[in-house]
Parts: structure tokens; sequence; C-alpha cells
């Protein structure tokens, strides 16, 4: 004897009379405006941090004769100083000594080739760069007659740095939120008008 087949139907986890809950939509294209705006924050971010590194290695702290006497002066801190000759009448030596310490501070060449020019000399050239030390310099030049010197801020490596690690930030986020909205307006269907 075979007993009576039943059927009936899995059921699907739902409370009964209920399906699936809805689906989200895809996110509105305006959405794509977050991340476009990370990125021009990121490009914004370089060139001021890059301006603000550079503008003021064109600054003169202050301008002697390189006669071969000691000038005292006075730079900030905040920084390396730059040593600018007029390539017209180049210093042929330079000499740098921390009065607060008597330290003899080192020479070096500058970390990239720079020249301007000004209403004294066309054609300015950043030949030495020196740590500002305490700030408070003995500054001795020698150099053909009637030639100077003017010492200066050195370009600011670590803005520049700063702000590419800012704007890398800014823009690996950006690069995140685009390919997190290109999967989720791929994978959701589209938004009803209803």
């Amino acid at each position: 004897m075979s007993e009576p087949s039943t059927s009936y139907t899995v059921p699907s986890g739902y409370p009964p009379g209920h399906g699936a809950p809805p689906t989200k939509p895809r996110p509105h294209g305006a959405w794509f405006l977050a991340p476009i705006g990370l990125f021009l924050a990121a490009v914004a971010v370089v060139g001021s941090f890059a301006v603000w590194g550079v503008i003021g290695t064109f600054g003169v702290d202050t301008e002697l004769r390189a006669n071969g006497k000691a000038h005292s002066i006075t730079v900030p801190t905040d920084g390396d100083r730059l040593i600018w000759t007029d390539g017209a009448r180049p210093a042929t030596r330079c000499r740098v000594v921390d009065r607060d310490t008597g330290t003899r501070l080192r020479l070096q060449a500058p970390d990239s080739d720079m020249d301007r020019a000004d209403d004294r000399s066309s054609d300015w050239t950043a030949t030495w760069q020196v740590d500002s030390g305490s700030g408070h310099l003995d500054v001795t030049c020698a150099g053909p007659r009637g030639s100077w010197v003017e010492v200066g801020p050195a370009v600011r490596l670590d803005r520049i740095f700063i702000g590419f690690a800012v704007a890398g930030v800014l823009g690996l986020a950006g690069l995140v939120w685009l390919i997190w909205l290109i999967v989720v307006r791929s994978t959701r269907p589209a938004r009803s008008d209803v």
C-alpha cells in the first residue's frame, strides 16, 4: 500500500504574505560629484603647498657687500638659507658663523639650480645653501670690487612633501569612492520615477 504524497512549498524564510525586501536603487548620478571634488581638492592642495614651499625662495632677508668683511645679520630660523651671488660679479668664497655658538656653518650646494633677476642684477644665482643656526649669523663673502651677495630663504621641501601626502590621501579617498559608486551603480537596479 502506498502512502499518499503530500505536496507543500518550502518556506522562503520570510513571513507569509511578504516577499524579499526591495533592493536599494542605484545612487543618483550627482554622487559622482563628491569623488570629483576630492580629486580637484587634491590638485589644489598640491599647487598651494608647492607655491607655499617655493614662493619664499625668491625673497631676500638681507643683502651685503662681498668685501671680505664679516657682516652680522639676523635671519628667521624656519629653514635653511640661500646665499645668492651676482652673476656679473660672483663672490668667490663665503664663510658663515653662528654668532651664538661660534660654530662655522657648512656651506653646501643648493638642492636645485635657481636663478632670478632684480633691479640690481639680471642674473642672481643661488650659489650656497646653509643652515640658519640660531638666526644670528656672521657672513663673510669675498668677490670682485663692487660685488654683492643676498641671503634669503631656501625651498621648503618639507612643505612640498606635506602637500603631496595630503593630496595623496584626498586622491585615494576619491578613487575608492569612485570605484564604490561604479560597483554599486552596476549591481543595483535603476531608480524608478514613481
